[in-house]
């Protein structure tokens, strides 16, 4: 192996196997990158993307690829990134989607379907790095998911870039001040997202309980109290996913997909059946009820509450 070939595993080894030819002629002459190309010991990913023999097949070596295929072909590469909807599966905000995201202030055109290319400019600011990977902001990755995503899916990014620390509610409107003026594709979804969320806001603590209160404010019945705390004598008994403060009912959410393990769906039981033999009126739903039959979780919290307060009707036609 020559000098050459081992910086050039030196920086591939960084990349998930991959390297750029940009990054290669700093040490090998294109005859010799063609060289190895042909020969089968590089083989050619993208074009001028290569990928080096014994890196390991993954989805983040496609994505590094295809942000170095992006890069080749911009003016400024600093200012092309993984952007959009792969940028927020990069922050582990979604699942991974199956397109691969790509912002650059050129044109660049896809060169196969699973590419998705945005010509926009970004500043330094905007652009961050991910286990070497060049990527969105958390915050920028939010302004722009409104281009590709439902505000539903928007807002599920959202919560769980606040639920994690990952971005602040203030850095969010600094970011929509700065970037997200009237009109501009994806910036609507943010704004109405930030406007619900007030200073002191707390975020979810899962994605079942979004979705739990999104049913609720769609069926427009009255919105609960978010994690509230219990006490006895000073003694904490149990934080409660959601409570009508007026009503005396307090609401349990839980399920094996938030929970992931038998002891923490035990325990969830046993904190609802402390608080229901402690004279509270309990009710409970599962991540299957939330999520396959949201009506008949909004007809039993309106029954809950009908039988609260007998002057009002929650009942829905």
């Amino acid at each position: 192996m020559t000098d050459g070939d081992e910086a050039c595993a030196s920086i591939a080894q960084g990349q998930f196997g991959v390297i750029a030819a940009f990054q290669a002629r700093d040490h090998l002459s294109p005859h010799a990158i063609r060289r190895r190309v042909s020969s089968g010991r590089w083989i050619e990913l993208l074009p001028s993307t290569y990928v080096l023999p014994g890196a390991p097949i993954t989805d983040l070596r496609w994505v590094m690829a295809v942000a170095l295929w992006a890069q080749a072909r911009a003016a400024t590469r600093a200012a092309t990134c993984i952007s959009h909807s792969t940028a927020a599966w990069i922050h582990r905000l979604c699942a991974r989607p199956d397109q691969v995201h790509v912002t650059s202030p050129r044109t660049l055109g896809a060169t196969r379907p699973s590419m998705v290319t945005h010509r926009r400019s970004l500043e330094p600011v905007d652009i961050t790095a991910v286990s070497g990977i060049p990527v969105t902001s958390v915050a920028r990755t939010l302004l722009d998911l409104g281009v590709v995503f439902s505000i539903d899916d928007v807002e599920s990014c959202l919560e769980e870039a606040l639920r994690r620390g990952a971005v602040s509610l203030p850095r969010l409107r600094w970011q929509l001040d700065r970037c997200g003026r009237s009109g501009r594709p994806g910036t609507a979804a943010l704004r109405t997202l930030l406007d619900d969320r007030n200073r002191g806001y707390i975020p979810s603590e899962s994605e079942l309980e979004l979705r739990f209160f999104r049913l609720l404010r769609g069926a427009k019945l009255p919105l609960p109290v978010r994690q509230k705390v219990y006490t006895d004598q000073g003694h904490f008994i149990a934080r409660v996913d959601f409570v009508y403060l007026d009503r005396g009912l307090l609401i349990e959410v839980y399920g094996w997909r938030d929970h992931g393990a038998r002891t923490r769906w035990e325990r969830d039981i046993g904190r609802t059946t402390e608080l229901a033999s402690r004279g509270h009126r309990v009710i409970a739903f599962t991540w299957s009820a939330v999520t396959k039959r949201p009506q008949e979780v909004v007809q039993a919290v309106a029954r809950a509450l009908a039988l609260t307060d007998p002057q009002s009707s929650f009942e829905l036609g």
